[in-house]
């Protein structure tokens, strides 16, 4: 698994595993219904569902992120609301980046790789992936190994040539358009 322990992976399940340990008697599902509704608010039920998708569908990525945007573009949501969802939808275009590294053939074009991660660290702030996990999968099995070796190793940190100290940090504009271009290319 490419995502940290504190990321929509794997966060959910611990909020579940956490609350469940002061009551195993309680109803997961109530559980994960709350959790949902107080992060999403209106867009709970989708992104719920969008959720089980993920997890139950293969290659269900597509059409995930198309349900993402046609069910949660015109809800009102407060701020809270609103930044979990912009973070949904960052979790879902890296997912996408991760899919098109997949998908790459070990030609050691780097295009795909450098995406990845230069997204990836874009959005480290956000503590939904972790960096670190995806750079050593690109350095031992992804299709560019010995570029990310040499412009995204993390354990070289006072290389100035490492990618990483140019990467800026994205709002939420600029991953709600990489969402919109992430829905109109896979429509097609």
């Amino acid at each position: 698994i490419l995502e940290s322990s504190y990321g929509l992976a794997t966060g959910t399940g611990l909020y579940l595993f956490t609350r469940m340990a002061w009551d195993v008697k309680v109803n997961p599902d109530s559980i994960l219904t709350e959790y949902y509704q107080f992060c999403y608010g209106p867009a709970a039920p989708t992104v719920l569902l969008a959720q089980k998708e993920l997890s139950t569908q293969a290659n269900s990525l597509p059409k995930v992120i198309q349900l993402v945007k046609d069910g949660t573009g015109k809800l009102h949501l407060n701020e809270r609301e609103q930044k979990c969802l912009t973070d949904y939808k960052a979790y879902l275009h890296y997912l996408k980046l991760l899919f098109d590294v997949r998908q790459q053939p070990g030609d050691g074009k780097p295009e795909a790789s450098d995406k990845l991660m230069r997204f990836t660290y874009s959005i480290f702030q956000r503590m939904l992936v972790h960096p670190f996990p995806v750079s050593e999968y690109l350095k031992t099995r992804g299709p560019a190994r010995e570029y990310i070796k040499k412009n995204w190793d993390y354990k070289i940190p006072g290389s100035k040539e490492m990618q990483f100290y140019s990467v800026k940090q994205l709002n939420d504009a600029e991953i709600e358009a990489f969402f919109e271009e992430d829905a109109n290319s896979l429509k097609q």
